[in-house]
């Protein structure tokens, strides 16, 4: 992980599980722990065992009101590790995708589907 900045005083510890997420105001990766207070921000994560969750609800909600907010994480476990990970990921809401997908098939990912390592780093992920 790069430059861990702490929220409130918290912290997260290798082989914990966390939510990452894009932050919309400042850009950085946002780290929720498993209740989803947020813990942190940094450039760049690795997660384990990853796999990534958009809320069907809360997607078709945000398409109604075309409005911007956090709701599509990666959830894993924290390894203090340098994959190299190379296939990109994203996310919009606003496209007809309703789950992540691969950048260069536009193929979508379902929330079921585990990753050895996931990246994220500049407002990607990468597996």
């Amino acid at each position: 992980m790069q430059s861990f900045i702490s929220h409130n005083g918290g912290a997260i510890e290798e082989g914990q599980v966390v939510k990452a997420y894009v932050n919309l105001r400042n850009g950085l990766i946002g780290i929720r722990n498993k209740s989803g207070k947020v813990q942190g921000y940094c450039e760049s994560i690795t997660l384990q065992n990853a796999h990534f969750y958009v809320p069907a609800k809360t997607l078709d909600r945000v398409r109604k009101v075309h409005s911007k907010e956090v709701f599509a994480y990666c959830i894993g476990t924290y390894k203090n590790v340098q994959a190299k990970n190379d296939r990109a990921v994203s996310f919009n809401p606003f496209c007809e995708i309703d789950t992540f997908y691969f950048k260069d098939t536009r193929e979508g990912i379902s929330s079921e589907e585990t990753f050895e390592t996931v990246t994220l780093k500049n407002k990607l992920a990468f597996i």
